[in-house]
């Protein structure tokens, strides 16, 4: 407008996109609940190493704390094991008393962590994939060779103006159902 151009505010190209735009029917889909679903994030293999690993901490910490008297964890195998699994979940129940002992414990947490941070990652891009719609028709000549019918606005009155007659030049054998309306195009 004259005001706008008065003040300097000129916009010497064009800001809205006035492409195409394809709108489909959302396709259903049935997914089954699965009850160790939350064990896809990793392979068989990775839980495998995982567990191999907790009962690997165990033995490792019960042998580098058996030589100090009063580690009452160093008695018990089965608790050692049982200790490394909470680490797992990050809840660290050790108590080293030797320097070798604490540094075995950090390192065991630390791993653990980002073991646990790798699942969680796994398990929200799961999500994320699992959830996304999958596009059927990649553009107008794809909808068009696959015979979809174009549900689009008409060009005013039947005189094929605007986007019928692009798409009419392009797509010969396109299939359009004209509408009057922007608002009956997405009915």
């Amino acid at each position: 407008s004259v005001p706008r151009l008065s003040l300097g505010v000129a916009f010497p190209e064009g800001w809205f996109d006035a492409s195409l735009v394809l709108v489909g029917n959302k396709e259903s889909s049935n997914s089954d609940f699965n009850l160790w679903s939350f064990l896809e994030p990793f392979t068989f293999r990775v839980w495998g190493l995982i567990a191999f690993s907790i009962l690997i901490s165990a033995l490792v910490y019960a042998w580098m704390e058996r030589y100090e008297t009063d580690d009452r964890l160093g008695r018990r195998p089965t608790e050692n094991i049982f200790y490394a699994a909470i680490a797992f979940t990050g809840d660290n129940r050790y108590e080293p008393t030797s320097h070798n002992g604490r540094l075995f414990v950090f390192s065991m947490g630390f791993f653990f962590l980002l073991i646990g941070s790798a699942y969680t990652a796994n398990l929200a891009s799961f999500l994320v994939v699992q959830n996304q719609q999958r596009v059927s028709v990649d553009g107008v000549g794809d909808a068009v060779r696959r015979g979809k019918v174009l549900c689009m606005l008409g060009g005013g009155g039947g005189d094929g103006g605007g986007d019928e007659a692009l798409v009419r030049a392009k797509h010969p054998g396109a299939r359009l159902f004209l509408v009057d309306s922007e608002e009956a195009v997405y009915e």
